[in-house]
């Protein structure tokens, strides 16, 4: 193994998160690993952080407000909004990917309720355990499931037809909030 990515350290001090760092640095040496202190980053949420000082030569740990671990952007401050945003975006984006599939005639509703739960679902949903749901988030999370389903049953914003009436389109194992 040439190099290790994504490692994981919590700790409940600035104390502790030193110690544990140190321990970890001296593990990856043990196995010819270098820890890259500019590409390494740390954040503390409830505290007034600073930059993690490592052993002489070996440079200093950012201290960062916002990260992204595994894909999933999280923040110091815990606001859940920019990554909702961004999921929406990404499942706004596999949507219009989808679109000449989604308008064809040929393509059953089965078919288009397993291409929104395996693609467009999962891509929104992702890690959405976490999330502190606003009534204006879920009006986003709702408009873009309603974009799918227009899509799907051919139907377009400017034919003017009022969501309500998309819903009864829809297969009946999907259930969506509308306020029409």
């Amino acid at each position: 193994m040439v190099f290790a990515d994504d490692q994981l350290l919590i700790a409940q001090d600035y104390e502790d998160l030193e110690y544990m760092t140190r321990k970890l640095i001296e593990e990856y040496e043990l196995w010819g690993l270098k820890l890259n202190a500019t590409k390494t980053k740390y954040m503390a949420i409830g505290d007034t952080s600073r930059d993690l000082k490592l052993e002489e030569g070996k440079g200093t740990i950012s201290h960062v407000s916002e990260n992204i671990y595994l894909g999933i952007r999280k923040a110091k401050d815990r606001n859940y909004e920019p990554e909702i945003n961004d999921r929406i975006n990404k499942g706004r984006a596999a949507i219009q990917k989808l679109s000449s599939i989604l308008w064809d005639r040929d393509v059953t509703p089965k078919t288009k309720t397993h291409i929104y739960h395996a693609i467009v679902t999962s891509t929104i949903t992702y890690a959405a355990e976490t999330w502190c749901l606003k009534a204006k988030t879920i009006a986003k999370l709702n408009s873009t499931e309603m974009d799918f389903w227009r899509r799907s049953a051919r139907i377009s914003r400017k034919d003017k037809i009022r969501n309500t009436i998309i819903n009864l389109l829809k297969p009946n194992d999907i259930y969506i909030c509308s306020t029409a």
